[in-house]
């Protein structure tokens, strides 16, 4: 069984790596978070474009909220989404969600969300995930059993074009719940 590198020492035959290395060949230019969602070319997607979507050297982002400027860090790459994944496939250089960090911190949006002006601007993703990480075996079925008997509404959802979270993984552990589904 594989993990994402080294997060677990897998415990397959050796033979498995060479399958492995070729997987890894033939999939590294997939957006593994949208395997429909193409991998931009920086240089060139975008020159005919308005837009200016961030790189790793321009992350910085600016909004003015109640007339305060805000800044934020806009969007995030395969690695940050992912700190605990070094593997080929996690790229440092694709930025996603940029669009969705720039539109989130417009004082229209945070105003019709009933986001307080006082609130920090908002960001996709957090520096301080990949310094709380921690691989644990059960992973956090053991909470929904703790919300269930408190009443605690769930939606469980999972895309249907995320290879890292593939939503056959989904269904096989609602399943496993043996609750009733609505």
């Amino acid at each position: 069984m594989y993990f994402f590198n080294d997060l677990r020492p897998h415990l397959g035959p050796a033979e498995c790596d060479d399958l492995l290395n070729k997987i890894a060949a033939l999939t590294g230019d997939l957006n593994w978070y949208d395997l429909y969602r193409k991998n931009y070319n920086l240089d060139t997607d975008f020159s005919n474009s308005d837009y200016t979507p961030a790189t790793p050297e321009n992350r910085t982002g600016r909004a003015i909220v109640g007339g305060e400027e805000k800044v934020y860090k806009r969007g995030f790459t395969m690695k940050e989404y992912s700190p605990w994944a070094i593997h080929p496939m996690v790229s440092d250089s694709l930025i996603l969600g940029d669009a969705v960090s720039t539109y989130l911190n417009r004082d229209d949006v945070r105003e019709a969300l009933h986001i307080h002006q006082y609130a920090p601007a908002w960001e996709q993703c957090s520096d301080k995930v990949g310094e709380m990480y921690h691989y644990q075996n059960e992973g956090s079925l053991w909470i929904y059993k703790i919300m269930k008997e408190n009443g605690i509404k769930m939606l469980h959802y999972s895309g249907d074009t995320d290879g890292a979270v593939p939503f056959q993984g989904t269904r096989k552990w609602i399943k496993s719940l043996d609750w009733k589904i609505l």
